[in-house]
């Protein structure tokens, strides 16, 4: 349950970046990622940087890091059943707009978009964890956001707002969104600082 309530977070955050747009849009999306790291809840992409290497463990805790990914993922398609029905005609649009723009990226594109976004919500995992501040996440956010990066659970819920615009493309761009979040939430471990 935990972690649907976070698929639901980031997804209400989603929600209102449809609705407002632009830089307040992006500074709304914040919400989710904020109440996440203070509620303690699982993400992907809060999980995907933190998962054991250790060589007995490491097995177990990569299927629990993408149990928590589908976990997520059913808690955007309950606020996505929201949007679909409350939505007004120009948020609609927006996000139809947004949907088809991103099942336009070619797969090279798409991952290195997700992998920028990886490496931003890691580190503000990171340091909210490390430092106790939240500073990172109000910046952050609407960094990943305007630069145009991916982030595979806020996707989810752009994607499952209109199942119907889907094509074969679906079938290459999310698995290599997802891809993309995990390298880019392990840049920081490659570079060897990690949690103590």
């Amino acid at each position: 349950m935990k972690g649907i309530l976070s698929g639901i977070l980031i997804a209400l955050g989603g929600y209102g970046y449809l609705v407002l747009g632009g830089i307040p849009g992006a500074c709304i999306f914040a919400f989710g990622l904020i109440s996440i790291l203070y509620l303690e809840i699982p993400l992907y992409t809060g999980k995907a940087g933190v998962f054991s290497t250790e060589r007995s463990q490491w097995k177990k805790s990569l299927g629990e890091v993408f149990l928590i990914l589908l976990q997520n993922i059913v808690g955007c398609a309950i606020v996505a059943l929201l949007f679909r029905f409350t939505a007004n005609d120009d948020t609609l649009q927006r996000a139809t707009n947004l949907i088809l723009a991103r099942l336009d990226l070619g797969i090279g594109t798409s991952i290195l978009k997700a992998i920028g976004c990886g490496i931003i919500i890691d580190i503000c995992v990171y340091l909210k964890k490390e430092k106790q501040t939240i500073m990172p996440v109000l910046f952050g956010v609407p960094l990943f956001i305007l630069c145009g990066f991916i982030h595979s659970v806020a996707d989810a819920f752009y994607l499952l707002c209109f199942p119907d615009v889907w094509t074969w493309q679906i079938l290459l761009y999310y698995p290599a969104i997802v891809l993309g979040n995990f390298i880019g939430c392990n840049i920081r471990r490659i570079c060897f600082i990690t949690c103590k």
